[in-house]
């Protein structure tokens, strides 16, 4: 149960830790794509991603997963004016606000699903009114973190399995020891012969008793035989 708390806490914090610095990756991406489009660099809609040579899309007129930016223009009241040839990215009331000035920030990035793959979405207003998406595929950053799931439970499993036998081993050889001195205790008690040994094995604190044990017998076989030579005398 320790093994597979503490390796389920390990892989917990990795997980997390790791979903963080990629989102923040993705983040980081897009807006310096606004800030290169607010700088005068042309869309280059599903051509490249902004700043790469042209041509670096799938023969689809799609960019390749993970590099790809998509960037798309609203108006005030949401309507698309300009959108990827792949397709119009989804446009959500919390995008009408930024476009129409009502939101209380300049910006908003939210999760969106398109073609059924996440992508991350950064919606930036611009001054004339309206506003531009940024959009950056998440699906490799969800493979990732599939694979650090998956690999988290595959390495609970194994040392969870690894503690139980360490554990099984040691307590057997813990408890027979036990048992052995828990039997000569009963031997003793029941046929009064205190010439009885319990064989000591180890250093541990289990020997230890055992040896104290022993010594315990030897020291009543010695009051015993001395009580008898009193009789005896």
């Amino acid at each position: 149960a320790l093994a597979a708390g503490a390796t389920i806490a390990g892989g917990a914090v990795s997980y997390f830790a790791t979903e963080n610095e990629l989102r923040d990756q993705v983040d980081t991406s897009l807006v310096d794509a606004a800030q290169r489009v607010a700088n005068g660099a042309p869309v280059n809609n599903d051509r490249a991603p902004i700043g790469a040579p042209d041509g670096d899309g799938d023969n689809d007129g799609r960019y390749r997963s993970f590099t790809q930016i998509l960037v798309q223009v609203i108006d005030a009241d949401g309507t698309i004016l300009q959108s990827p040839r792949s397709g119009e990215l989804p446009v959500t009331e919390a995008d009408r606000k930024v476009a129409s000035g009502d939101a209380r920030r300049g910006n908003l990035r939210h999760d969106v699903s398109f073609e059924g793959e996440p992508y991350r979405v950064l919606t930036v207003a611009v001054t004339d009114g309206g506003a531009v998406q940024f959009a950056r595929s998440l699906q490799e950053t969800e493979d990732v973190l599939d694979r650090i799931r998956n690999q988290t439970l595959l390495i609970v499993v194994g040392l969870s399995a690894l503690a139980a036998l360490v554990g099984i081993v040691i307590a057997q050889q813990v408890t027979r020891r036990l048992v052995r001195l828990t039997d000569a205790a009963s031997a003793v008690a029941t046929s009064g012969d205190l010439e009885l040994q319990v064989p000591v094995e180890g250093r541990d604190e289990t020997g230890r008793l055992g040896t104290a044990f022993n010594g315990m017998l030897a020291s009543l076989a010695r009051s015993k035989k001395a009580q008898q030579q009193l009789v005896q005398d």
